[in-house]
């Protein structure tokens, strides 16, 4: 018999005792008032463990013994529950827009980020801010423009998970990737994902959420 995702049942979120790719999900969950199970796995444990997860890898979630991954179903799904995710399928279309172009501007930092070779990241860097991030970061704060104009918002004129994501991915950009070379005040020449980005960090739940887990 097929298993189906139970409804009803605290999710936990299994991830590493970092921000990375669960960081969406958590705050998603914690923005919208969602209780859930925060499980942060040792790096040294995870070996031993990667085989009971889907690919291999994390994050993961958990509905009682119904194992589910993939961080941007993950996120969507934890919007839904917090009331973080339109209604209708238009307004829905333009969020999953943003949430599959936040993944792609994140992809392409790990591949610079995580370049063994010095002398290949740092061509690689210099290709990163001079041109990919320019292009791709534009684009994005067109989207916002396009969709959310001056509200502070991605999507129209209230919090979407969109806005958690670009507020989440822009940080993450500027915080960890500060330790491979990438400004902090990247974000500053786009001022509609720069509005973003300050909406999110000044809602009370987000500044609930950093105070006790740390800067987004």
């Amino acid at each position: 018999m097929a298993q189906k995702v139970p409804k009803g049942v605290k999710p936990e979120i299994v991830y590493f005792p970092i921000r990375g790719k669960a960081e969406q999900v958590r705050l998603a969950f914690h923005v919208g008032g969602v209780d859930f199970v925060d499980t942060r796995l040792p790096f040294d444990e995870f070996a031993s463990k990667k085989s009971d997860f889907p690919f291999g890898q994390l994050p993961i979630m958990k509905l009682n013994d119904v194992t589910v991954c993939q961080s941007q179903a993950l996120l969507i799904y934890a919007g839904r529950l917090g009331g973080l995710m339109p209604t209708d399928a238009e307004s829905e279309l333009l969020v999953n827009q943003l949430l599959c172009t936040t993944g792609d501007i994140e992809t392409k930092c790990f591949s610079v980020f995580f370049e063994p070779n010095a002398e290949q990241k740092r061509e690689k860097l210099k290709k990163l801010l001079g041109e990919v991030m320019p292009y791709w970061l534009s684009r994005l704060d067109k989207l916002v423009a396009t969709f959310g104009g001056d509200s502070g918002y991605c999507v129209g004129e209230k919090m979407t998970v969109a806005d958690i994501n670009v507020y989440a991915c822009m940080s993450w950009l500027c915080l960890k990737g500060g330790e491979h070379g990438v400004p902090k005040d990247l974000c500053d020449t786009y001022p509609h994902i720069k509005k973003v980005v300050e909406t999110m960090a000044a809602h009370p739940k987000v500044k609930e959420w950093n105070a006790k887990n740390g800067q987004c």
